[in-house]
């Protein structure tokens, strides 16, 4: 995980800003953090992951 937020220019402390304002208070919750263009970000939860259409998350490295 740290060597994918160096990459993206981010610390550990910057992500939990992120999924805290995103409603997620605990890792376990967060299946996929993806950082999008234009510097916004989505949050999957494991929750939503059975309900969700693979196209949508096809092709995130």
């Amino acid at each position: 995980m740290t060597s994918e937020l160096r990459g993206a220019g981010l610390t550990k402390d910057d992500l939990y800003a992120l999924l805290r304002e995103h409603g997620v208070l605990t890792l376990d919750d967060a299946h996929l953090v993806i950082f999008e263009q234009r510097g916004r970000v989505s949050i999957i939860r494991k929750a939503d992951v059975r309900e969700s259409e693979p196209e949508l998350i096809r092709n995130i490295h």
